[in-house]
């Protein structure tokens, strides 16, 4: 699913289902905006990375500095790969993107790996937003992954 997918289903279901409570209409519509306002932010793999030199040169990866607690992850040609939330982003990206730091991450990181070297671009795209209250992080992150499906996610099922 393409980052305009994205943004056309969440409009689609701001109309479709919460038209009824206004906060939370005004909570997604500022999602919305700040999905669409939000840039790519570009990860780029060593153009030599292979399987073998993976653990060695995927050090010199380096995660852009970002902001929020939603992220998307998507492969060299922007298609959705992954939604996550945290506190802590650039600490989730880096694992995910570079460094095993449990056995959840470990297929993530194993699912971008195989999509990376198989890459004729070696570049994966990160947008992040800021969901607040952050008591809601999880709900819309939830309701995110069921409407996308995201590539990975169905990884860990």
């Amino acid at each position: 699913m393409t980052s305009q997918e994205i943004l056309d289903l969440i409009s689609r279901r701001i109309d479709e289902k919460f038209n009824f409570n206004a906060e939370l209409k005004q909570l997604y519509d500022k999602v919305k905006s700040d999905y669409q306002a939000a840039p790519f932010a570009t990860i780029r793999y060593p153009e030599a990375i292979t399987a073998e030199n993976w653990c060695q040169m995927v050090r010199e990866v380096e995660i852009p500095p970002v902001w929020g607690n939603v992220y998307f992850i998507f492969d060299g040609n922007k298609q959705l790969l992954y939604i996550g939330r945290t506190q802590q982003i650039n600490a989730a990206l880096k694992s995910h993107l570079i460094k095993r730091t449990s056995e959840r991450m470990s297929s993530i990181l194993d699912g971008l790996k195989d999509l990376v070297l198989k890459s004729d671009t070696k570049r994966i795209y990160i947008k992040t937003i800021d969901v607040q209250p952050v008591e809601l992080v999880g709900t819309f992150k939830s309701r995110l992954i069921y409407e996308f499906c995201p590539r990975l996610a169905r990884r860990q099922s």
